[in-house]
């Protein structure tokens, strides 16, 4: 995400709404606190993790908040979603000697960050994610899975499902959480697709 945070005209109490809850899955709320507030603004501000908002488009214009349309925060909390982060954060990452993994979107091919240069990498030209880590299951190499963070999403492997997982929007660290985790947790529906895949491959009958 931006250091300088976001900044977005809204068109409407609807658009406002949508751009809220948008926010929200990316972590910002009112100073207080979540739900939807003064749909009746024209402008709103992302930065720090707190929402405000605005009714004059001189102040919208001097912000030096990063200008993201809806659209654009759509994709940004599909790209959240799926494990992706941004180029501060693939920095940090790196220094902290993990290993990345960056994507040129026409390609849809990741490649593993090597001698990419400081620009490269801030520029927004690329998409970026930690490099998943992967075990073995008979024979089979699947993602990892991780401990969440109180607050964080994951997904799970689930038996009564259709598709036999399902999604859990936040980990509280309780009871239930530690019901539903014991089998392991996954960061996006991408990684546990591949865990279902496998286990289908490993228990069916020929």
């Amino acid at each position: 995400m931006s250091s300088n945070g976001y900044k977005i005209k809204v068109n409407g109490e609807v658009e406002n709404k949508e751009a809220q809850e948008l926010f929200f899955k990316l972590g910002y709320i009112w100073n207080t606190g979540l739900g939807p507030k003064h749909l009746d603004s024209k402008f709103l501000y992302a930065k720090n993790g707190i929402l405000t908002k605005g009714f004059d488009s001189d102040n919208f214009d001097d912000a030096e908040n990063k200008e993201i349309t809806l659209e654009e925060l759509r994709n940004l909390v599909t790209g959240n979603e799926n494990g992706l982060i941004s180029g501060a954060d693939a920095l940090r990452a790196l220094a902290d000697g993990k290993e990345v993994e960056y994507e040129v979107v026409v390609d849809r091919v990741w490649n593993v960050v090597s001698l990419m240069s400081v620009n490269l990498i801030l520029n927004d030209n690329f998409r970026f994610r930690l490099k998943p880590r992967t075990i073995t299951l008979n024979g089979i190499e699947i993602p990892a899975p991780f401990e969440p963070k109180l607050g964080e999403k994951y997904w799970i492997i689930e038996a009564s499902d259709k598709n036999s997982y399902s999604y859990v929007s936040s980990f509280e660290n309780d009871e239930q959480d530690k019901s539903l985790t014991k089998l392991g947790v996954w960061r996006t529906e991408e990684e546990i697709k591949q865990v279902v895949a496998a286990l289908r491959s490993v228990f069916t009958c020929n």
